[in-house]
């Protein structure tokens, strides 16, 4: 893993609310070509032998797992000693409702977990990488969601309030008085803040999650707190220089976002080796508390970019689901499509207006060796996949920002975006409890269902057709 800072350059000033209207999206204005027809093309193309949730007799994991997929190496490890996690099956769930996802367990992924969540914010410094040599080292605002004791269950719950965040650490220039005016409704979380963790049932499996381009570690919270609270701790970082505080500052500008991709691959790696840290440490929330063998990775948008990279050049992530990903840029960082070293799922809308389905649906067609699922939402947006909908602003759109009404938060254009949320945590969730919570039952989970929510969703496993006249053949993959 290489290190430096890249610099940054700046733009002149945009509108307050326009750039709110940005947080997630990577700028990108594509044509949105037609919805493939998965199940006519299914009937036409065999899904190949090696698909590890084909219909087979026999256990469902015996290739799900297989023995080379790469693993944290041991020796950064040695020092935390931790108990071995009890992922059993058994009987005794303790103080919990019902088990966890383990060898012979697999509960509801759609539904709440087991366990109650709890939440965390550290700031945290990479000093292997500073701006100008001398300067600050990298700052990172790092979220992490974990599973907490029964007490937490009735709350109180905690509500991300926008204004709040804005300390002496986040520097919006000369725009702070106008954001500080700006009536931005708060995100309410299932999450206890400061919560007691769980120990009794640990250590937990991790997974990184990253923000879409000029967005915020917190605006994922139907995503997030749901995989915590299946026993995962959910690690979430703001990419500084890509995050909504400066987009608010510098304004949107498309070649620092570009700039920006190789600290976020950086921070993604620097968040393993520090957790390993401090789990080490006994005076601290995660000590003893977090297994860094079955370490997953996701993210939205261009942070689907960086949830895809990542496990190219870091062995160790074991899994990744990507949410309407940013695919063209994925080979230019050294990552080899046609041989994936990780389990993927690729989760994407069809009316996706930011990053076209198009472009996903070719990235996801290009990768190879790993088992893959490509899961495809009818009338799906690009913020379907955040809480953007959530905030509402919509109503506070001006001439020339992008459409986010109807980019995944029309009541009328597209598709619920509630109940599209169930379905992407129903999946995301039983996909990461088959490999990082080695739970076989758990891929009977990750089928296509006809009945409500699920109506607008098509999964499939392994191969998929060419786009419409050949169109997967003139994008760079």
């Amino acid at each position: 893993m290489t290190s430096g800072r890249w610099s940054l350059g700046t733009t002149p000033l945009v509108a307050l609310l326009a750039v709110w209207a940005l947080l997630i999206g990577c700028g990108q204005d594509p044509a949105v070509g037609p919805p493939v027809d998965l199940d006519a093309a299914v009937d036409q193309e065999t899904t190949p032998a090696d698909d590890p949730l084909d219909d087979q007799e026999g256990d469902p994991l015996e290739e799900a797992l297989p023995d080379d997929l790469p693993t944290f190496d041991q020796a950064d490890l040695q020092e935390l000693d931790p108990e071995p996690i009890d992922d059993t099956g058994g009987t005794d769930t303790g103080a919990l409702p019902f088990l966890p996802a383990g060898p012979e367990a697999a509960p509801d992924p759609m539904a709440f977990g087991p366990f109650p969540v709890g939440v965390a914010t550290f700031d945290l410094y990479d000093e292997s990488r500073r701006e100008w040599i001398i300067g600050p080292p990298r700052f990172l605002r790092t979220e992490v969601w974990y599973p907490a004791v029964p007490s937490a269950r009735e709350g109180p719950f905690w509500s991300y309030d926008f204004h709040q965040e804005v300390d002496e650490q986040i520097d919006l220039g000369d725009k702070e008085e106008e954001f500080m005016a700006a009536e931005i409704p708060p995100l309410q979380s299932m999450a206890v803040r400061d919560a007691e963790l769980d120990r009794e049932h640990g250590p937990y499996p991790v997974i990184l999650f990253s923000h879409g381009a000029y967005s915020l570690r917190f605006e994922y919270l139907f995503y997030t707190v749901h995989l915590a609270s299946h026993g995962y701790i959910v690690v979430a970082p703001d990419h500084t220089g890509n995050t909504t505080w400066d987009a608010i500052r510098d304004g949107f500008n498309v070649l620092t976002m570009l700039a920006a991709a190789p600290d976020r691959l950086e921070d993604l790696s620097f968040l393993l080796d520090e957790l390993a840290m401090l789990a080490s440490d006994p005076r601290h929330l995660l000590y003893q508390a977090v297994n860094l063998v079955d370490v997953g990775v996701t993210g939205h948008s261009y942070g689907g970019f960086t949830a895809a990279t990542v496990p190219c050049r870091d062995s160790g992530f074991r899994a990744s689901v990507l949410l309407a990903p940013v695919m063209d840029m994925v080979e230019l960082y050294g990552c080899d499509l046609a041989d994936y070293p990780v389990p993927v799922m690729l989760m994407g809308g069809t009316d996706d207006q930011t990053v076209s389905w198009e472009s996903q649906y070719c990235g996801y067609r290009s990768i190879g060796h790993a088992p893959k699922i490509l899961y495809q939402l009818e009338r799906g947006g690009h913020f379907t996949f955040s809480d953007m909908c959530r905030l509402g602003l919509e109503e506070q759109m001006i001439e020339g920002a992008p459409d986010i009404a109807n980019d995944g938060c029309s009541p009328t254009d597209n598709v619920p975006y509630e109940e599209a949320q169930q379905t992407i945590d129903h999946y995301a969730t039983a996909f990461f409890n088959l490999y990082l919570r080695h739970s076989p039952p758990s891929a009977d989970f990750l089928i296509d269902y006809a009945e409500p929510p699920f109506e607008p969703v098509t999964l499939t496993h392994g191969e998929v057709p060419d786009w419409p006249d050949g169109g997967c053949s003139s994008l760079p993959f």
